[in-house]
């Protein structure tokens, strides 16, 4: 939950891009075939718009839209948030955890000014065949 997605609405043309969505939930059927196979039957999604070119990275930059429940995905895809623009820094250290118990160990943490400003990154090479389409 929490990744992002392409899925193709299916009431759409074909020749239409697919969708772009953040995984909300996954609901499945009691005793369905889905449910036999550890499938989903349905999928809430966050989805989101193109709204334009993030000019340092050349990439899309893509905003909320709206929620749908659809009964399948196609791929993930990798979403960066727009940190250059914003310029988000590093917090203070903050402590690591493992198994459940604070360690030690400390890692930076970024704090991103404006978290709902998120590029596409079609740079990326897994899925590049449904990447292509933007």
């Amino acid at each position: 939950l929490g990744d992002f997605v392409f899925v193709q609405d299916p009431h759409a043309a074909s020749s239409t891009l697919p969708l772009i969505g953040c995984l909300h939930e996954r609901l499945q059927i009691c005793h369905s075939p889905a449910q036999q196979h550890n499938r989903a039957n349905w999928i809430l999604l966050e989805t989101f718009e193109v709204t334009g070119s993030a000019d340092i990275y050349n990439l899309l930059r893509i905003q909320a839209l709206s929620w749908v429940v659809l009964p399948a995905l196609t791929c993930c895809v990798n979403i960066q948030h727009n940190c250059a623009r914003h310029q988000c820094t590093g917090l203070a250290a903050v402590s690591v955890d493992e198994e459940h118990e604070k360690t030690t160990k400390t890692t930076q943490q970024i704090e991103h000014l404006v978290p709902s400003d998120l590029i596409l990154n079609t740079a990326q090479m897994h899925n590049a065949t449904h990447m292509q389409q933007f």
